[in-house]
């Protein structure tokens, strides 16, 4: 059967008209794009550490990283203004324009994807604390961050 009679068949099987994707299926897709794999998920916190100006990176791993992923840094951390959109997604601190990625990018990361991607994988706490706070924060984010 040719592709044409093929998607037919598909179309008649699943039923008529196009449909929107719901937003979970839409965020999976992104997302997931991004961030597939645990190399991928280590590189992505490691480069956002070191944007954050870190000189001591740990990363620790359970059950080879099925378990745990844990990232520890002693980057400048994250004010309280960014916690609402730290994890969603096309939320950046890097970059304001498209033109910004040739003439002022200077870093690992600027898209703003990371954390939505490795959200999307599974639940993600980040403890954070800057230099003019008195204590440490714990945010807690869902899948859909």
């Amino acid at each position: 059967a040719t592709l044409a009679a093929r998607t037919c068949a598909f179309q008649r099987q699943r039923g008529s008209g196009m449909e929107r994707l719901e937003r979970n299926v839409v965020h999976e897709i992104c997302t997931n794009q991004v961030v597939v794999t645990l190399q991928a998920c280590v590189k992505e916190l490691v480069e956002n550490s070191l944007d954050a100006g870190a000189t001591r990176i740990e990363v620790r791993l359970r059950e080879s990283g099925s378990e745990l992923l844990e990232v520890v840094d002693n980057g400048c951390g994250v004010s309280a203004s960014d916690y609402a959109s730290l994890a969603t997604r096309h939320a950046t601190s890097k970059i304001r324009a498209y033109e910004d990625l040739s003439s002022s990018l200077n870093t690992f990361g600027f898209r703003g994807e990371a954390l939505a991607g490795i959200c999307a994988m599974g639940d993600l706490t980040v403890c954070t604390r800057t230099s003019s706070d008195a204590a440490a924060v714990l945010l807690a984010y869902d899948r859909f961050g």
